[in-house]
């Protein structure tokens, strides 16, 4: 039985287009050679909008756009739901063949550590026109040395990645950046964020 509850590609009817907002690198980087912002529905490709109503899924407004440059430009290890659970996205990368998601295990839960966001910089900033139908006030994360790697892949095709674990990404090339569109996976009937598990039963037929 496979034990992979992190990651899976996806082969898509369609090639999701190349968004306008990645066309120039972000001017204000938020963090070390990585930057981070929301997408607005202008930016989305509404085929991939269309083909996930089939499967009674919508994408949260909350669309994660992210920058990571060269040597080594990349996220720190953070989840992407208020709990550790196995939340799941669909993720769309242009840039170098040999970037990485890494997941982890914290040794001992005492570990982990709660951050709560600056939530009137981001309604301001971050969350700028955007209808926020997710919880974002709270996110985890923990030394890396704190933990174990449990899985890592390359992303370098459109990817179903389970974001309620610890995770962290990693641009190794030395010339090329990583983009990344992030789409949180939401049913339309509740709002809720669709889980690994649900995912994989559901897009059985599209992922390997």
């Amino acid at each position: 039985m496979n034990k992979n509850i992190y990651h899976r590609y996806v082969k898509l009817p369609f090639e999701h287009k190349f968004p306008d907002c990645f066309k120039a690198k972000p001017e204000n980087m938020r963090g070390e050679n990585w930057h981070e912002w929301c997408a607005t529905r202008e930016h989305w490709d509404e085929r991939f909008v269309d083909w996930l109503k089939e499967y009674g899924l919508k994408p949260s407004n909350v669309c994660e756009a992210f920058y990571n440059g060269p040597n080594g430009g990349g996220l720190p290890m953070h989840n992407d739901a208020p709990t550790l659970n196995n939340s799941s996205n669909i993720n769309f990368t242009w840039g170098p063949q040999d970037s990485i998601v890494r997941w982890y295990k914290v040794k001992d839960e005492s570990l982990i550590q709660t951050e709560r966001d600056n939530t009137d910089y981001h309604k301001e900033v971050y969350f700028k026109d955007i209808d926020i139908d997710i919880p974002v006030d709270k996110f985890y994360h923990a030394e890396v040395e704190d933990c174990d790697v449990v899985h890592e892949a390359v992303i370098s095709q459109p990817s179903l990645l389970n974001v309620g674990q610890l995770h962290s990404t990693h641009n190794f090339n030395t010339s090329e950046p990583r983009w990344t569109l992030s789409y949180h996976l939401l049913t339309i009937e509740d709002n809720k964020h669709i889980q690994f598990e649900d995912a994989l039963v559901l897009f059985k037929d599209f992922i390997f």
